[in-house]
């Protein structure tokens, strides 16, 4: 129920935003690769194996000639996967689905390649929060349930990404994003998955590389050129 107020709030700040003039709105969809600091049973590096996706929509408005500030509502699946090793042995995923809202800066850069200079790059810098509202945990193909007490309900992350310009309508982004709070509580009963090893202050934490498109509806021309 929590996590459906959050969604029909979102829509509503994003509807009264819409109402002002020189703002842009689109739509992003996208795969994604995440992993949980520390979950690794075998070398306890971060493997990157749990495949996910995103989507959402966004609205944003240009500052200057270069810089665009985005808002962002965003279903994203992340997590973390061990594959099975050579015995077919010690395989478990944990999904962990959010509702997120990034706050995204947008810089637009020009890069010098074979002497010839292009506009049409950006990087992206910025934070977001976002609410858990369901999860699973799969060991060696089965099912088992999970003490919500073990979880961090909320997730704050910084992100950080590269965006190619593709057209007016359309661009795709790379973007990494990291949790300063863990989803998995340092203090969580080590049982199997749940077992996180202290390496670093990032223990229990959600990393993610996600790969979006994105479109934005209009004449799309985000930037005054």
């Amino acid at each position: 129920m929590r996590y459906r107020i959050f969604l029909v709030a979102g829509f509503l700040t994003l509807t009264t935003i819409l109402r002002a003039q020189h703002f842009s709105t689109g739509l992003s969809l996208g795969p994604l690769v995440s992993d949980v600091q520390g979950t690794d049973t075998r070398d306890y590096d971060n493997d990157y194996a749990k495949i996910g996706y995103c989507g959402g929509i966004f609205v944003n408005r240009t500052f200057g000639r270069n810089d665009i500030l985005q808002l962002e509502i965003n279903y994203v699946q992340k997590g973390t996967e061990q594959l099975p090793d050579s015995t077919n042995n010690g395989y478990f995923k944990l999904v962990f689905n959010y509702v997120e809202v990034p706050l995204i800066w947008r810089h637009r850069i020009r890069v010098n390649m074979n002497r010839k200079f292009y506009n049409n790059f950006e990087w992206e810098l910025g934070a977001s929060g976002g609410y858990l509202f369901s999860y699973s945990y799969n060991s060696s193909g089965y099912n088992l349930p999970l003490d919500k007490s073990n979880l961090n309900s909320v997730d704050i992350c910084v992100l950080l990404g590269i965006n190619y310009l593709i057209s007016h309508n359309w661009y795709f982004g790379v973007r990494f994003s990291n949790s300063v709070i863990p989803v998995i509580k340092r203090n969580a009963i080590p049982a199997q998955a749940l077992a996180t090893y202290p390496l670093s202050f990032n223990n229990g934490n959600n990393t993610m590389f996600e790969f979006c498109l994105r479109f934005v509806f209009g004449s799309g021309r985000e930037y005054r050129d």
